[in-house]
């Protein structure tokens, strides 16, 4: 028989890894999250833009999130620290449609899957990145698929859909892509 004292232990233990298991969950989404926004951010290094997406030198890149933020202020410490070519990062967080052709990179949230295949064909051959998590994402018309390959975060890019729109990428960030099509 187990003493009292035995079992209070052991309801006190299995309580703990009751409540440990969803907050390990948590941790482990949001350093997910960081490294997403973290890729976001750095893609803009190794892309370029045809000269008409800027209106000015001194334009910043615009990064714009559509759907709810999985990110929340970690890209915006992230963009603060980033410049390149003399431009700033600017992140936006879109309610609608409206004012995603501002944008160089739009991170679509993969929580309104019925939206994705709108967005893309209305952007098709518009000159910006298109980013995100569904798994057929490259084949429906998107640049940047995130994906987890042996609990990494990496990413796919479609090579074919980057030409389309008028982008050129780098060989450095195509040589760190998980998969290229």
């Amino acid at each position: 028989m187990i003493s009292p004292r035995i079992y209070k232990i052991l309801i006190f233990l299995v309580t703990l890894l009751w409540i440990a298991t969803p907050i390990h969950a948590q941790l482990r989404e949001s350093k997910e999250q960081k490294i997403k926004a973290a890729f976001l951010v750095q893609f803009i290094k190794y892309v370029k833009w045809p000269s008409h997406c800027f209106t000015g030198v001194d334009d910043p890149i615009v990064i714009g999130i559509i759907g709810p933020d999985p990110f929340g202020s970690t890209i915006d410490k992230i963009s603060r620290s980033v410049s390149t070519k003399g431009r700033n990062v600017e992140v936006r967080r879109l309610r609608s449609l409206s004012g995603v052709e501002q944008c160089h990179i739009l991170y679509i949230s993969s929580e309104k899957p019925e939206r994705i295949e709108e967005i893309i064909t209305l952007l098709s051959n518009k000159p910006l990145i298109l980013v995100c998590d569904r798994s057929d994402f490259l084949t429906l018309g998107g640049t940047i698929q995130f994906i987890k390959v042996d609990s990494k975060m990496r990413f796919a890019i479609n090579t074919t859909n980057l030409k389309r729109k008028g982008l050129k990428i780098s060989s450095k960030l195509l040589k760190v892509a998980h998969k290229v099509e």
